[in-house]
This record gives C-alpha cells, sequence and structure tokens, in this order.
C-alpha cells in the first residue's frame, strides 16, 4: 500500500494548489502566450469575448426541444466547444461551435432549474482580451451576455435561476485578490455588481437565493447579503475551505478555531452554533458535505502539509444517533452526495509508475462498492477535483433519478472520453461521447 506521503506528492505533480497559484492567473498567462485550444481546456477555466456567436441546435439533431433540458449531460468537447448529449450520447445540441486558439469556452454550469446554462468566454481575436459570461437555454437559445473585468473561473447559480454568482481575479487596495460578483439573468444579464473580495474566496448559497455563506481568506466566515452587506459569525475559522448551507434552510456548515483545535460545527441560519460534530488538532484540515437528506455528513481529513483540499480517511457522521462511520480508510480526493441523499460516490488516488489513476466507489446506505478504474481528463483533474467541495454545490456529476454517474477520462483499454456508470456494478461504465468534461442537468 503507497503511504500518503507518496501519493500526495504524486498528486501536486498533476495540478497546483489554489493557495500558491490563482488558476484564473494560470489561465491568462496560457491564453496570452497563444495556446491552442484544446491545450487551454486541459489546463484551467477562463473567460471571454466578443458577441456570442448565434448557435442553434445543431443539424444532425432531432430533439423535443421542450426535453432539452432534461436528463441531459452538458460536455466540454476535445475541440473546446460545448454541447449536449442524452445519457446515451445521442441527440446533440451544440451550444458552441468557434472554439480555437483564440476564442475559448470554459466552466459550463447548469442553473437548478436546468432552464438555462452559463458558462465562461474569452477573446482575443482583436487582439486584446474580452471576457464575458454567456447564457442561454439548453438548446442554445435566448443567449444573454455580459462582459466582465476579469476571467471568471467559478460560477454558481442562484437556487431560483435568476442571477449568477460567479468568482474571477479582482484588484483591490492595488493588490491581486478574489471577487465574488453576482449577474442579474433575469434582467438580460445587463446588470452586475461586486459583493466581496479575498483569496481565497469560497461560498454557499442559502435555499432561499437571499443570502451566502461564505468563508473569505481563510480566516473568516460571514453571511453575506445581495447587496454587499457582511454579518461575521466567526472571525478565526481555518482549516477548511468551503462553507455548507444545508438544503433545509436551518442549517449552516463550518469550522471553528477554538484553543488551538479545528471543530467541525452545525449553526442556525442566524449563526447560533447547534451542534459540535469533530474536532482536529493541529493542521489537520476538515472538508464536509451533508446530504440532501440533512440526515448524514460526510467529511474527509486532511494533513494540510499536502496542499490539496482533501486528501484523507473518509468518514459519515449520522446527526440523530451521533455515530461516526470509516467509509475508506484509503484517501479520498472528492466526495459527492446523489441527489436523493441515499448513495455516496467517492474517488481514491492510485498511482501506477507515471500514471494517475482513480479508483470510482459508491456507498450504497450499506456498503461501500467500487466500480471503475480511470486516467482523469486533465481538465476533470487540474480544474475540478482539488476544489470538489465547492463544485459539489454547482454542478451534478449524478444522475437526475441518483442511478449513475458521469466522469471524464481514459478507461484501462485507453478509451477516452465522457462516461457513464451505473451505480448497481452490474456493468462496466458506457462511453456515451467524447469530450475532457460533462455534468448531468438536474431534472
Amino acid at each position: 500500500m503507497l503511504s500518503l506521503a507518496f501519493v500526495a506528492q504524486s498528486l501536486r505533480k498533476f495540478w497546483l494548489p489554489a493557495r500558491i497559484f490563482p488558476r484564473s492567473l494560470l489561465i491568462l498567462v496560457l491564453f496570452v502566450s497563444g495556446c491552442t485550444a484544446q491545450n487551454f481546456v486541459i489546463k484551467d477555466p477562463g473567460q471571454a469575448a466578443s458577441t456570442p456567436a448565434a448557435t442553434p441546435q445543431s443539424a444532425q439533431t432531432k430533439i423535443d426541444l421542450t426535453q432539452a433540458g432534461v436528463n441531459r449531460l452538458l460536455v466540454v468537447g476535445e475541440d473546446g466547444n460545448l454541447f449536449t448529449v442524452n445519457p446515451a450520447g445521442q441527440a446533440r445540441i451544440d451550444l458552441t461551435t468557434d472554439a480555437g486558439s483564440t476564442h475559448l469556452y470554459v466552466q459550463p454550469t447548469w442553473s437548478p432549474t436546468g432552464e438555462r446554462i452559463g458558462w465562461g468566454q474569452l477573446d482575443r481575436q482583436s487582439g486584446t482580451l474580452v471576457s464575458a459570461l454567456i447564457t442561454s437555454r439548453p438548446d442554445g437559445s435566448d443567449q444573454t451576455q455580459t462582459v466582465v473585468p476579469f476571467p471568471p473561473f467559478f460560477l454558481n447559480w442562484r437556487p431560483d435561476g435568476k442571477q449568477l454568482a460567479y468568482l474571477g481575479n479582482w484588484v483591490a487596495a492595488g493588490e491581486q485578490t478574489i471577487a465574488l460578483r453576482l449577474i442579474d439573468i433575469a434582467n438580460g444579464g445587463t446588470i452586475s455588481s461586486t459583493l466581496g473580495v479575498g483569496q481565497p474566496f469560497y461560498f454557499s448559497w442559502s435555499p432561499d437565493g437571499q443570502q451566502m455563506l461564505t468563508h473569505i481568506d481563510n480566516e473568516r466566515t460571514a453571511l453575506l447579503t445581495l447587496d454587499g452587506q457582511e454579518t461575521v459569525l466567526a472571525a478565526t475559522s481555518t482549516n477548511f475551505a468551503t462553507p455548507q448551507w444545508a438544503l433545509d434552510g436551518g442549517k449552516l456548515l463550518y469550522v471553528l478555531a477554538k484553543d488551538g483545535q479545528s471543530q467541525l460545527v452545525i449553526a442556525d441560519a442566524t449563526g447560533t452554533i447547534q451542534q459540535e460534530v469533530t474536532f482536529v488538532e493541529g493542521e489537520t484540515a476538515l472538508n464536509f458535505s451533508l446530504s440532501p437528506k440533512n440526515d448524514l455528513l460526510a467529511y474527509t481529513e486532511t494533513d494540510q502539509s499536502v496542499g490539496l483540499n482533501s486528501l484523507g480517511p473518509l468518514f459519515l457522521f449520522n446527526l440523530a444517533d451521533q455515530k461516526f462511520q470509516e467509509l475508506s480508510a484509503d484517501p479520498v480526493v472528492a466526495f459527492f452526495w446523489s441527489p436523493d441523499g441515499h448513495a455516496l460516490l467517492f474517488l481514491t488516488p492510485e498511482i501506477q509508475g507515471e500514471q494517475l489513476w482513480m479508483n470510482l466507489h459508491v456507498w450504497d446506505g450499506k456498503a461501500a462498492h467500487t466500480l471503475s478504474r480511470f486516467m482523469p481528463s486533465s481538465v476533470f483533474l487540474q480544474q475540478y477535483l482539488p476544489f470538489a467541495d465547492q463544485y459539489a454545490q454547482s454542478i451534478q456529476l449524478w444522475s437526475p433519478d441518483s442511478s449513475a454517474v458521469v466522469f471524464a477520462g481514459q478507461d484501462e483499454q485507453d478509451q477516452t472520453g465522457i462516461w457513464v456508470q451505473s451505480i448497481d456494478g452490474k456493468s462496466p461504465a458506457q462511453h456515451v461521447s467524447d469530450g475532457v468534461f460533462a455534468t448531468w442537468s438536474p431534472h
């Protein structure tokens, strides 16, 4: 069995920790240097461009457009273009067709209602860098464009789909930082505002879409209103990344620093502590996610010296009986609850020679099972997995009915692309499309 230190050292060869090198800066450097579209997409998320080209339904596609946002996979293709297909890889709808070395698309994200899709666009065709956020209906129609000052590198829709929050580089007091900004899609995407700045910056929407729970500067946890008013809940909240506002609206999850320990707590919507879940000593970091049923809490404990948000054993805590269960003694880099809250997907790394593999596991409510082994695409590996705790609140790797998951990479027979894996373990993963990343529609 490989040591944790060896796994961590090997993983660092494949991705750059956000604390060391801001992702959006990396994109900008690559883009200015003239990387190809494919190489750029492999590196990280980006920014955008001139006027959005109309991208009607693909000529070969025959689909009822009222179903264009139902049980669909949103894919980043190998050429950098965006499209959707059904879970069998059929009925393709092209959202973009003009990706290239000077025109790039990144971070495609479904709205929680499934009625729109948002993505970043980066353009330097005119010799000047232009960034924008684009949204459209799932069939590519009714596009909005918002030109933004810096490349967006993370998108997270308001729960009702009327506004789109994003993170991007920013300059405040002469220093480079990160800004959380909000775009009003319901009014055509013409109104944008800056809610807060700090680096790093993580956030979680309240279920009613009226506030956010934020973790800023690796220091304070605060409530943030949509007019930028901040209420600090904890001035010393370290050793974690992303907070969580539970779907029931009445639970806030974050980590406090208290008496030299990091303590994972559950508070009510005002910040009053209701339950102390667990604590860790020293520099150990906690990465956590409450199930959609609000009854089970999954979390990992990670030595911060590894430089990753999550790389440690995976535990389960039952809020009702306050019992703990270890789901994986092997280090886990990412985990995602099924929409129905009955199952948990998690990934463990495996180093073989100079190659990094991911083992795909699912806990089905009774036991954990291994489903597949694959070599993740560079986009999936470098853009999403290191920050999986944040992406778990904005994208969906699970099918809407919680019966299957999607992933991007290469299987053990050297075939690359987008794969759909049934969680019943009765059949191998099915190759459904080319592509370097995919996310499932919410419905």
